[in-house]
């Protein structure tokens, strides 16, 4: 019909500016060259912002190279929660596809699940093998139920904590041991630490530190040392 314009987008009434306006905009299209960045920039964000690994993890399989940026923060921090556990986590890094992984774990929490029997059950020997094949492993956190019937810990394997050199801030909750200088020559045997948290710790025995036995460590290779209910 005569009396429609072919051209829907300009209105006679309107001005040149103002027709440019409301004509419909063709989305630019990104540089090739920029994506890259852009796309850094945006695991970059979910690094900073993401602690939830289930939805790290369904990201991380939107493409090969989303992969690899991401699959690394699902290892950093682990919970470790029974010796199946553990073997589970030495099997998978120890395989050709997953080995990559390896330097990426930085921190393990290792702790009783509440299930198992109510006593301490991941022992030094359960971990050995697997410390030895963290190389970047610098926080160490081992926990034992308030109410376990044997929270004793297993300060005596002084030999293995002694050997994982790695390890910068050692954090223990809840255990017992047989008197305060054990403490400190487990601590003393560990001569690369350099931050110490120990929470709901309990020792027997006598607890006079002005006069220290000569055996005993000094502890000047740690930077920090803090108490909490012990």
């Amino acid at each position: 019909h005569a009396s429609i314009s072919t051209d829907l987008s300009i209105h006679p009434s309107m001005t040149h500016d103002e027709n440019a306006r409301a004509r419909p905009r063709t989305p630019s299209l990104l540089p090739v060259d920029r994506f890259p960045a852009l796309l850094d920039m945006t695991l970059k964000h979910l690094e900073d912002v993401c602690s939830e690994k289930k939805l790290l993890s369904n990201v991380s399989l939107t493409c090969k190279r989303w992969s690899c940026k991401l699959r690394p923060l699902l290892f950093k921090q682990l919970i470790l929660e029974s010796t199946s556990d553990i073997q589970f986590l030495y099997t998978m890094l120890s395989s050709a596809i997953s080995a990559w992984l390896i330097p990426h774990v930085v921190r393990i929490t290792l702790r009783s699940r509440p299930s198992l029997p109510n006593s301490f059950q991941l022992t030094p020997p359960t971990w050995k093998r697997l410390f030895t094949l963290l190389p970047n492993l610098n926080f160490l956190h081992i926990v034992t139920r308030h109410n376990a019937s044997d929270r004793t810990f297993p300060w005596k394997e002084r030999s293995f904590f002694r050997n994982i050199s790695s390890i910068r801030r050692l954090k223990l909750d809840n255990f017992r041991f047989p008197s305060v200088s054990s403490v400190i020559r487990l601590l003393g045997d560990m001569p690369f630490l350099e931050g110490v948290t120990l929470k709901g710790i309990e020792w027997g025995g006598s607890t006079d530190l002005d006069h220290p036995p000569s055996h005993v460590p000094l502890l000047g290779h740690l930077q920090f040392l803090a108490l909490n209910s012990c």
